[in-house]
């Protein structure tokens, strides 16, 4: 069965917000992969509005350098995304904000390039402490979209990785932010 749904697409190139009505069925993410031209896509809850819960949608290939948005309070999204709602039954439903909301609540973010990233990484890099290291070294995957993790025996330092900007906190401070993932990528390069 496939029905219509409004969602909105935000565009940080153009620093753009629009309304767009689709169709989905069953299966809508090729879709949500034609619409944020992304081979690869990924979402995450961000708020509850009113009992309908708010979830942006975009792709998980990403480079560094790509601008960007946030909405207050959430995480950094790079390239186009999209937002809608999810229904109680957890499928797809029309977005519960308006251009008027989101554009009041948007910060556009410009890219940071490999550069910025890796002199960031080495600034932070000898300030860590030795168990938010051992933490990022053992890090691992998610096998579903590849984004890095850290692993549950390390839930005490959650709090910490997030304080530090490492991880990601709509995941209470699990998911590795691209920060966190570059650190990762060194302690596992000092280890060989």
């Amino acid at each position: 069965m496939k029905k219509d749904i409004v969602i909105l697409r935000v565009d940080p190139t153009k620093d753009s917000i629009a309304p767009v009505r689709i169709r989905i069925g069953k299966n809508a993410v090729p879709e949500i992969r034609r619409i944020c031209r992304a081979k690869k896509v990924g979402w995450r809850e961000i708020m509850d509005i009113d009992g309908t819960v708010l979830v942006v949608a975009a792709g998980l290939e990403v480079d560094e350098a790509m601008r960007g948005w946030r909405i207050l309070g959430g995480e950094d999204t790079a390239g186009i995304g999209i937002l809608f709602g999810r229904g109680a039954a957890g499928g797809m439903i029309d977005c519960p904000v308006d251009s008027a909301w989101l554009r009041s609540r948007v910060k556009w973010l410009e890219g940071e390039d490999v550069e910025s990233l890796q002199e960031r990484a080495d600034t932070m890099l000898p300030m860590l402490a030795d168990d938010i290291r051992a933490a990022l070294a053992a890090a691992l995957p998610n096998l579903g979209d590849g984004t890095m993790w850290l692993l549950a025996d390390h839930a005490d330092l959650f709090g910490a990785a997030l304080t530090l900007g490492i991880t990601s906190p709509s995941t209470g401070g699990q998911r590795l932010t691209p920060i966190g993932v570059r650190l990762h990528e060194m302690l596992i390069g000092e280890s060989k």
